[in-house]
């Protein structure tokens, strides 16, 4: 086995794999009583192709009633909500009701925070159904939708009641999202260190490697206890939780860019893959990161993720972006950048002109794209 196998993150809140199958049959059979409604919220892919493995292998209540969304990340805002919280009045949800938010990040992201705010608090439980939201978007506490485009702008720190996260479902996924789940492992590894790093590249040296992985239980269970343990220490994220936000200023600010002005926005794994490797441009240029590791990192990423293209006369459009990241302080960029795997370091102030450089110098960006 390349990874840990962990049966289970938390014997009360969070199942993986086998454990999820024993502990929402349990749920099922005796929790659920306990409230007065149950509604299950879905975007239109999950209701087609998650919804119906759900019911072909446990035994749903016959009075749930059905709530669904549009897919993407494009309706992931505050009318998305407003049109839930409406018909979660208009079906007599009160606070003793449940939301069951079936779906990827998006659904995730906005059903908690829906469920946060209805009546001011109803109970909400996740079934994450792709990688993205596996390993990170159902974990952590942190709910949230979009304004105009700026990522989870609007939200609170909200955790669900408990979270079943089954593998099966990546088998529904379009390559493109379980890549873009890839891109959040990566940084998992960075994050954790050489030996995981190690580990990861020998699990996963190409593409195809990716498309037939064997093992997504224990390398799920893994990454989650891996950011259980980091959220854990710093639930509101004043400190160490931070480390979590390496290539996300960037990152971002790219998906927010290409969310407004491109015809197939990037997904979020792509825009923080190449958000790593701008800041990794960065850390070389600001923390005296080792050269030799940044040309590693950023060959094996670009193994998996194309290039992006951006004219130069773009780039200030991407930098006004990243100064409405929320970890920003006093107008000051702050990122996230790597001292050596396994050592990131939190709160560093990088200046216009260091991130322009890094843009231009980062391969994986083409900034002498044409019009």
């Amino acid at each position: 086995m390349p990874f840990q196998n962990y049966s289970f993150i938390n014997r009360r809140h969070t199942f993986v794999g086998d454990f999820a199958h024993m502990a929402l049959a349990k749920f099922l059979k005796n929790g659920i009583q306990g409230y007065s409604k149950v509604f299950v919220l879905t975007d239109r892919n999950t209701k087609k192709y998650c919804l119906p493995w759900l019911m072909n292998h446990f035994r749903l209540p016959d009075e749930i009633i059905l709530v669904e969304m549009e897919a993407g990340e494009l309706h992931k805002t505050l009318e998305t909500c407003r049109v839930i919280w409406r018909e979660l009045a208009q079906t007599g949800a009160d606070r003793k009701s449940l939301l069951v938010c079936i779906g990827g990040g998006v659904v995730c992201d906005l059903g908690g925070f829906v469920a946060s705010a209805y009546m001011r608090g109803i109970a909400c439980i996740y079934l994450p159904t792709s990688l993205l939201a596996q390993i990170d978007a159902s974990v952590g506490g942190k709910t949230g939708v979009d304004l105009d485009g700026l990522k989870n702008y609007i939200g609170a720190y909200s955790k669900p009641k408990k979270i079943f996260i089954f593998p099966e479902f990546l088998k529904t996924l379009p390559f493109e999202h379980l890549l873009s789940g890839f891109g959040e492992l990566v940084k998992h590894a960075l994050i954790e260190g050489h030996e995981e790093w190690g580990r990861l590249k020998n699990s996963f040296a190409n593409i195809e490697s990716l498309k037939n992985f064997p093992h997504w239980q224990e390398l799920i269970a893994h990454s989650v206890e891996l950011k259980h343990k980091i959220v854990s220490l710093d639930p509101r994220e004043t400190g160490s939780r931070k480390v979590l936000n390496l290539g996300h200023t960037v990152g971002h600010a790219l998906e927010t860019y290409s969310l407004r002005y491109d015809k197939k926005p990037l997904l979020h794994g792509h825009a923080i893959a190449i958000g790593i490797m701008v800041e990794l441009q960065l850390s070389d240029q600001a923390i005296d990161y080792e050269n030799s590791l940044v040309r590693e990192i950023t060959q094996y990423l670009m193994t998996f993720f194309p290039k992006y293209s951006l004219r130069s006369d773009q780039v200030e459009a991407l930098i006004d972006l990243m100064f409405f990241d929320k970890k920003n302080h006093r107008d000051q960029l702050n990122m996230t950048l790597l001292r050596d795997i396994g050592q990131p370091v939190i709160n560093c102030h990088c200046s216009v002109t260091e991130v322009i450089h890094a843009i231009h110098k980062c391969p994986a960006i083409n900034t002498n794209a044409a019009g």
